[in-house]
């Protein structure tokens, strides 16, 4: 009997830590998300950081614009859709056709080729040490001028000798007591300074990326000028005008802007760095050319052997298949004609362009080739951007097949309807026309289907939370906006 008489004390000491956890289950499930959802369709969510951060984004210069729960409605949706069409293109396979990975590999190889740059190549030219020691001679600065007759690889010999002429000539005519500014105008070949008298600003030692002219900085004294010496880029004559002293800012406050820099000031050390790892690539990768690729792409164009590098090229007439040729072949690549012309804003115009655009892609083949080698793919940020640009080209491709082809060719056949009544310009004009609204009410239906698929649906009891968040947000937004303008945007 003693023993029954304890057993209901022991039943309620177990059934307290229970009850202990089923109130804090309760009172976490009752306490409002940091991050809610807004939205939700099948499969996914809309998160309340999501639609700030585009709100903030799209409105960083537009002060006055505040957030409203209309707005957000539409932001949600617009973030639904751009999933829901990520979520169609793969269940339609359009991630498995090899023209979009090629694309989606291409763009992992050149974010793997820039970060390759930044860490391998950029690294160890602008060092840690050389920031530093630009730091420490930040002051006194010294107002410096040049004259420049530039010569380069591709310069011939007669071509140099009278770049040399011409640099020692402008040397006699200074001694004669010409001023170095007029000369600096009439002779130097310098697009950016010559309008200027030669002006290179005040700079210290270390501003000047030419190791040759920052020997000569050295020597000279105050107000006087050089003798024609050879630098990297060509014949110089420096000159050294005033000195000044100025206050030392804080290391922090002009690091990034020291590093920019020596980055444009050395560049000449930075190429000559890729073309020695380009070298050792080149043996490792077993990289090879394919002149008569190129030959078939110089006849088909009208280019003769003895071409000027200048010479204006019309590239149009290259086909599909003559640019699916292949240029160069590497272990883990090609290299197709076609790459060069992937940006419209940067397409080859000359021999000239064509070659440094080639020069320029096979470094990006090989380097890269070796930064995925190293794992550099697996980087967090290059992951993100690998994933991001891949859910726009399946979004882009979904909207081509399910918009834009259609809208194509409805346009087609109105073409033929109205192309034996309407002149060439009138039904150029109507066509556009149509195809636009074509294309826009074939987006609308067809977003309209995606919604209605995936059971899209918003969660208004949240928004009046994420609205005052992101009001708040706003004003902060507003006032580092207004911290950092210009005094004379302000004022007005």
């Amino acid at each position: 009997m003693r023993k029954n008489r304890h057993r209901p004390f022991r039943s309620n000491v177990l059934m307290l830590p229970v009850l202990v956890f089923c109130i804090g289950f309760l009172l976490h499930c009752n306490r409002p998300s940091p991050n809610p959802a807004l939205a939700a369709f099948d499969g996914g969510t809309v998160l309340e950081a999501e639609v700030i951060d585009h709100y903030l984004l799209s409105t960083q210069y537009k002060p006055k614009v505040q957030p409203s729960e209309e707005l957000f409605h539409e932001i949600a949706r617009q973030k639904a859709l751009d999933k829901m069409m990520v979520k169609e293109a793969r269940a339609q396979g359009l991630a498995e056709d090899s023209l979009l990975q090629v694309l989606v590999r291409n763009q992992e190889r050149k974010a793997v080729f820039y970060k390759y740059m930044r860490q391998e190549i950029i690294s160890r030219v602008v060092t840690d040490s050389l920031i530093r020691l630009f730091y420490a001679n930040y002051t006194p600065q010294y107002a410096m001028r040049y004259i420049i007759r530039p010569v380069v690889k591709s310069s011939t010999p007669a071509f140099a000798r009278s770049q040399k002429d011409t640099i020692e000539i402008v040397h006699r005519l200074l001694n004669s007591g010409e001023k170095f500014e007029d000369l600096a105008n009439r002779y130097s070949q310098d697009i950016t300074t010559n309008r200027k008298g030669g002006d290179l600003g005040f700079v210290i030692r270390e501003s000047l990326g030419d190791a040759s002219l920052r020997a000569v900085m050295d020597t000279l004294k105050d107000f006087t000028y050089s003798k024609p010496f050879r630098g990297y880029e060509g014949w110089y004559i420096l000159y050294k005008g005033e000195k000044r002293v100025v206050p030392v800012p804080a290391f922090e406050a002009v690091k990034d802007r020291i590093w920019q820099t020596l980055y444009r000031t050395r560049k000449h050390l930075i190429r000559q760095q890729v073309e020695r790892r380009f070298e050792e690539l080149s043996e490792k990768y077993h990289y090879r050319f394919y002149p008569a690729s190129q030959k078939i792409l110089w006849d088909k164009v009208g280019v003769k052997n003895n071409g000027s590098e200048y010479q204006v090229v019309d590239f149009s007439a290259l086909t599909e298949q003559d640019l699916s040729l292949v240029l160069a072949s590497y272990d883990g690549g090609l290299i197709r004609a076609a790459e060069l012309f992937e940006n419209r804003k940067r397409e080859p115009q000359t021999l000239l362009d064509f070659t440094e655009r080639f020069t320029a892609l096979r470094e990006q083949h090989l380097l890269g080739q070796h930064g995925l080698e190293s794992g550099m793919q697996n980087d967090p940020e290059i992951v993100q951007q690998i994933h991001s640009f891949t859910e726009s080209l399946l979004r882009s491709r979904l909207l081509q097949s399910a918009v834009k082809d259609p809208a194509n060719a409805r346009t087609d056949s109105l073409r033929q309807t109205l192309a034996p009544r309407e002149k060439p310009e009138e039904l150029k004009k109507i066509l556009g026309q149509k195809y636009f609204e074509f294309e826009r009410a074939g987006k609308a239906q067809f977003e309209e289907q995606l919604l209605k698929k995936y059971h899209f649906h918003t969660l208004d009891k949240n928004f009046s939370r994420a609205v005052k968040e992101a009001g708040r947000r706003k004003e902060e937004q507003n006032k580092k906006t207004e911290k950092s303008a210009p005094a004379q945007t302000r004022s007005k």
